[in-house]
């Protein structure tokens, strides 16, 4: 397998998320090939490998632990006042893909110490730490998971038999490929040929910038996203109420709604609900 190895500093974020990607992807030759000879790796359960050999000696048995999509990856470079140097970190999120026998997710935090020589960046120095997160004991499971688990495997219950829980890919502004959990996305809004995605979960609310038209992304969409406006599409089992300013979604968000088309709009909700 060839691999394009960085040259230049400003390639660093974007290989550092191809290499984080590959890694939960299972494809372990390609998450190897960004490591130096001489790397540190340090591991979410404090293990340490010491170098490129260590570290391939933790897979002779094969891959432990299930596929995961990954969403929600904010790396930037942080400037280093040594030329060769350069440090990529950030946060990014988990969910076990659809196709694994087991169910979990959790939030982890990365920082790549990147080196040059030679002409040639690769990983010096490698830090994954996995955010903690308090466990649940609910009635439906006889063990104890932890919360982010526990609400992804509610989140499946209610919506992934419909949608089947696949992420949905879209390009992001710099071409670079994003992936979405659809569970997540309360609305999307049209933005020119663009589309801006309204997200909402245990982080907070954000946007995503897709570079796409709404046509093209509604084409994309399961079932339960509805075209409510030439300008919006909601996510059906986010939607709290129509009332005569529009839609009102679980955020709180008005989302409007042409008074001619009300009462076809309530009926389109109400499919498949």
């Amino acid at each position: 397998m060839t691999v394009s190895m960085p040259s230049t500093r400003e390639e660093l974020v974007s290989c550092t998320s191809v290499m984080v990607t590959s890694y939960f992807h299972l494809d372990n030759e390609l998450f190897f090939a960004y490591l130096d000879e001489d790397c540190v790796w340090v591991m979410p359960n404090h293990d340490i490998c010491h170098g490129i050999l260590e570290a391939r000696a933790q897979f002779k048995q094969g891959w432990i632990m299930p596929r995961f999509e990954i969403y929600d990856m904010h790396f930037e470079l942080v400037e280093s006042v040594l030329g060769d140097t350069a440090v990529v970190m950030g946060p990014y999120r988990l969910l076990s893909a659809s196709d694994s026998e087991q169910i979990m997710a959790m939030s982890q935090h990365l920082a790549a110490v990147w080196c040059r020589s030679g002409g040639v960046w690769r990983i010096k120095y490698l830090h994954v730490s996995a955010e903690w997160s308090e466990t649940v004991r609910g009635e439906v499971y006889p063990i104890e998971l932890s919360r982010q688990t526990w609400r992804y495997a509610q989140a499946i219950i209610a919506q992934g038999l419909k949608n089947g829980h696949q992420p949905l890919m879209v390009k992001g502004e710099h071409g670079e490929l994003l992936s979405v959990d659809l569970v997540t996305v309360l609305h999307v809004q049209a933005a020119g040929k663009r589309c801006t995605l309204h997200i909402g979960d245990d982080n907070g609310s954000r946007t995503v910038e897709a570079a796409c038209s709404l046509a093209e992304l509604e084409g994309k969409l399961p079932a339960g996203f509805v075209r409510v406006h030439r300008s919006y599409i909601v996510n059906r089992d986010h939607v709290q109420s129509v009332g005569p300013e529009g839609l009102v979604l679980s955020d709180g968000t008005c989302v409007p709604v042409p008074t001619k088309r009300r009462a076809e709009i309530r009926r389109m909700l109400q499919q498949g609900a």
